[in-house]
């Protein structure tokens, strides 16, 4: 992997001395942006300008994501849509769930007194009970054939985006037989619904592992979203803003909703955030009545988590 971002490295510095088209240096500002945020003297000299997403306003019209792998996305059907087009979908996605405001995702009954865990069955628990509360609550979503065929292919559709680059490319042609289901499911759901199907395992996943890992303070609804935050993942969004490549570093303001700044700057805010909302009150719940333990041990200069209920 070192030498894979070294060759990478000495590949952007030939491209900004010969090349110096924008196109090009924007390609792999994204493709890369990963290795360039570890090197912020290098990425400023490259161009790259940082920005705070509780403090940059910007819009769609101006500014959109790039990087996480888009293609990868569009691989199993799920059509990335930034810029300044028709956000209809939005409308269609808070309609929705708009309409669901009074349910509950109910974690608590997946885990029992007793129960000893490691992170990779956390996490597999965790995807059951999102899989069963997702379609329970928006059951006008048809589910797909195999409940854990679909489970497998979610899980690698994480580590491939969460990944990113070359590595993770290989994982997708690596594992391209799981991937092929998912396509054709997401490619039969309009773009509201393939939102709802995926969301909650590419970003609420993340943050129920998060704090649960670290303990998070337990605390009232009214504050889900400051303690939710406290072990937020993200620390960086890579955008492009009028032509610019963007740094926009994720803090946390004071709002207790998804217009939090953790989901993007003002005017660029993540649409999925809408369905967090639904998902955190029920992940606070269970934090907040829930009695666990947590085992962290270093297993050849890993960290291991336990999780012991």
């Amino acid at each position: 992997m070192i030498l894979l971002y070294t060759i990478a490295s000495i590949l952007l510095t030939l491209c900004y001395i010969h090349v110096n088209k924008q196109s090009i240096k924007r390609w792999f500002f994204g493709s890369f942006h990963r290795t360039f945020y570890e090197y912020p003297n290098f990425s400023r000299w490259y161009g790259i300008r940082y920005e705070r997403s509780d403090v940059w306003k910007t819009s769609r019209k101006e500014s959109h994501v790039t990087g996480f792998d888009f293609p990868l996305l569009e691989y199993v059907g799920i059509k990335i849509r930034v810029g300044d087009i028709d956000f209809q979908y939005v409308k269609d996605l808070k309609q929705i769930i708009s309409a669901k405001s009074d349910a509950v995702f109910n974690i608590g009954p997946y885990f029992k007194k007793g129960d000893t865990l490691s992170w990779n069955e956390f996490e597999r628990i965790l995807c059951n009970c999102f899989y069963d509360e997702i379609f329970r609550i928006f059951d006008h979503i048809t589910p797909p054939k195999d409940k854990q065929k679909f489970i497998d292919a979610v899980l690698v559709l994480r580590s491939t985006v969460s990944i990113g680059g070359l590595y993770g490319k290989w994982l997708m042609l690596k594992n391209v037989g799981a991937l092929i289901p998912l396509a054709q499911y997401f490619k039969s759901l309009d773009y509201a619904d393939q939102m709802i199907a995926l969301t909650p395992f590419m970003t609420v996943l993340d943050f129920a592992m998060f704090n649960i890992r670290d303990k998070a303070k337990t605390c009232s609804l009214k504050e889900r979203f400051e303690c939710l935050s406290t072990n937020f993942g993200i620390k960086y969004i890579p955008m492009l803003s009028n032509g610019e490549m963007v740094f926009c570093e994720v803090f946390v303001n004071g709002e207790n909703n998804f217009a939090n700044s953790m989901f993007g700057p003002s005017g660029v805010r993540c649409p999925g955030g809408v369905l967090t909302k639904l998902m955190v009150d029920g992940f606070m719940q269970f934090m907040n009545n829930s009695d666990y333990k947590v085992k962290k041990t270093v297993k050849n200069g890993r960290e291991e988590v336990v999780l012991a209920f």
